[in-house]
């Protein structure tokens, strides 16, 4: 197989010593004030939005109260890791704490796997199917997700060894691979990268696994976002999601099996940057306070014109006077930004208006020091 494991780590410890998840917080412990816990349309003026935060499980009532995903508040969406390709491969060993560090697989394959993933602009998991079963599996198991496109493809290779071989091409190029047209979703369990994955992930991957048998539910490697534990990646679209309990995350890929885009935790698409993720998830929830679904890939993101051509360019907006601010901006409190939103099934197209706020306490890590940080939020979304 051309693998090694790491010795003197337990095959059923990534964290949780004994392989025996602690529990999960409760459904109250979880539940958002507002699904994407950004701006909402429901109660504020015409054309404005109204912003609140996730709540937080109380740290006095959690015995876990020191871990990061307990003490961090901050805003969910325009937290996704981005990624327009996303190769998810089955390896059913022990996790070091970076999969490709050298103590998962031997050093020289984690060099070949690394510049496999770089050459193709890939970011990349491994996974394995929840409990001590998915730690016996032969072969793996390889998803290759097309997000922009939301194409997903499978194939078996043998192990992890093939892959840097792979003539990996575009939505059906890739020898032996074959359409997926069930979503799935990876729960992140890595506990050796950080506690709050496997104390909080692992009863949520052991949830919906009984709820959806067929290979929809697999644990996963690193997928940014311990900090919002549960922390979960919807494959082919590459949306992030964070802090739902099992039966919200049950709703949110019942959903997403159906065709419809989540809001409910949803953190954004990683085909986006920040501010087009935060726009994305402002025009969903609008639609969805509306009585409407929207396609899972149905939205398209793009920035304004900034000589006032096209969309964008009505009154209020960066069209009327103003240039279109550029996708990058400093992180200074106060910074506004813009998101032209179109829903491509029917035409109708939405404006969104941003401005940087600061939010806090966060802890990137367990054992972190808490910090305050700035994030995009959703203040105006206007259908134009």
């Amino acid at each position: 197989m051309g693998t090694r494991q790491n010795s003197g780590v337990d095959q059923d410890s990534d964290g949780q010593p004994g392989g025996t998840p602690a529990p999960g917080r409760s459904a109250a412990d979880h539940t958002p004030d507002t699904p994407t816990g950004q701006a909402t349309t429901g109660q504020a003026p015409t054309g404005q939005t109204t912003t609140t935060r996730p709540r937080r499980p109380d740290p006095t009532q959690d015995k876990y109260r020191d871990l990061c995903s307990v003490l961090t508040d901050e805003l969910l969406p325009g937290t996704a890791k981005r990624a327009d390709l996303v190769l998810a491969l089955e390896y059913a060993g022990p996790w070091s704490h970076d999969i490709l560090d050298g103590d998962t697989l031997d050093p020289e394959l984690s060099r070949r796997i690394r510049s496999f993933a770089k050459s193709h602009r890939a970011g990349i998991h491994f996974i394995r199917k929840p409990g001590r079963a998915g730690r016996r599996r032969t072969g793996s198991t390889l998803f290759i997700a097309h997000a922009r496109a939301g194409v997903l493809e499978r194939l078996t290779l043998d192990g992890p060894e093939d892959l840097p071989d792979l003539e990996l091409g575009g939505p059906g190029e890739t020898p032996g691979a074959e359409r997926v047209t069930a979503p799935v979703m990876l729960v992140c369990t890595h506990g050796k990268r950080d506690r709050c994955c496997a104390v909080f992930g692992r009863p949520v991957a052991a949830a919906l696994e009984h709820a959806f048998p067929l290979d929809q539910v697999w644990e996963s490697s690193h997928t940014k976002g311990h900090r919002l534990a549960p922390s979960m990646v919807l494959l082919p679209s590459n949306h992030s999601f964070g802090r739902l309990t099992a039966p919200q995350a049950a709703t949110v890929l019942g959903q997403a099996t159906r065709g419809e885009l989540p809001v409910l935790g949803n953190r954004g698409r990683g085909t986006l940057d920040a501010a087009g993720q935060v726009a994305e998830l402002a025009v969903a929830q609008a639609v969805v306070d509306a009585g409407r679904t929207v396609g899972l890939t149905g939205l398209d993101v793009r920035e304004p014109s900034a000589d006032g051509d096209g969309p964008g360019a009505g009154p209020g907006g960066p069209g009327e006077g103003t240039t279109a601010p550029s996708a990058t901006r400093a992180s200074d409190p106060g910074e506004a930004e813009w998101r032209v939103v179109t829903e491509t099934s029917t035409g109708r197209t939405w404006e969104v208006g941003m401005t940087r706020t600061e939010v806090g306490p966060v802890v990137s890590s367990c054992g972190g020091t808490p910090k305050t940080t700035t994030a995009w939020t959703a203040t105006t979304v206007r259908e134009l």
